[in-house]
């Protein structure tokens, strides 16, 4: 997703916030083999956010998209809260999950009363979901940055100018597979993290890849 606004936006910040850690929330959660029956939504929570996001959700053996999940939910289910280093808690949902709307519209905020503030993933109990191992990669690497310029060249961007911000290696989907979550992004004066004002042009970059 690319966007640019103004530093106060509180949803850009919140979309930045968790598209910057949801490489980390990953870690916590990995669904098991056979998951039972029904629907198991899965919701994040980002470093210093209040709030709970909609990632999708298990059923019938497949995963299910946000949008999906959304039309399946009934606002009260219950969650258990896994956060590194902390026990595991029960929370219950507050009502029905409500898009951030355009053009973010895809994306969900689910409400969850007295949710703790912190890193954490929330599950249903019966998902029976367990911490998996992520690893950080150096982001000064030839081959994952000709991989996005590849990409960005075979998007019809005339020669891109890659920076690469994250390299996550994980196995995503359990199959005893590492693949790598490539992150990357150029905003024409920018300042760090914060994004170029309104208007300016700026590319951004999520790119998965097997190793």
């Amino acid at each position: 997703m690319t966007r640019t606004a103004p530093r106060t936006d509180p949803v850009r910040w919140s979309m930045h916030t968790l598209f910057r850690s949801l490489p980390m929330a990953l870690a916590l959660v990995t669904a098991q083999a056979a998951a039972p029956a029904g629907l198991h939504p899965t919701l994040a929570v980002m470093p210093g956010e209040p709030t709970a996001y909609l990632l999708g959700s298990w059923q019938g053996g497949r995963w299910l998209s946000a949008p999906q999940t959304r039309a399946r939910l009934q606002g009260t289910e219950s969650y258990r809260r896994l956060a590194p280093g902390v026990t595991p808690t029960q929370l219950r949902a507050g009502g029905i999950a409500t898009s951030l709307g355009a053009p973010c519209e895809d994306t969900f905020e689910v409400p969850v009363p007295s949710l703790p503030r912190g890193l954490a993933v929330l599950t249903p109990a019966a998902l029976n979901a367990q911490p998996r191992p992520v690893t950080e990669l150096p982001t000064r690497n030839a081959t994952y940055e000709r991989i996005v310029r590849d990409e960005l060249i075979r998007r019809g961007v005339v020669a891109p100018q890659v920076t690469l911000t994250r390299l996550t290696r994980t196995d995503l989907d359990g199959n005893g597979t590492q693949e790598v979550i490539i992150e990357a992004r150029r905003f024409r004066g920018a300042s760090g993290d914060f994004p170029p004002p309104p208007g300016s042009p700026a590319i951004t970059a999520c790119c998965c890849c097997g190793t």
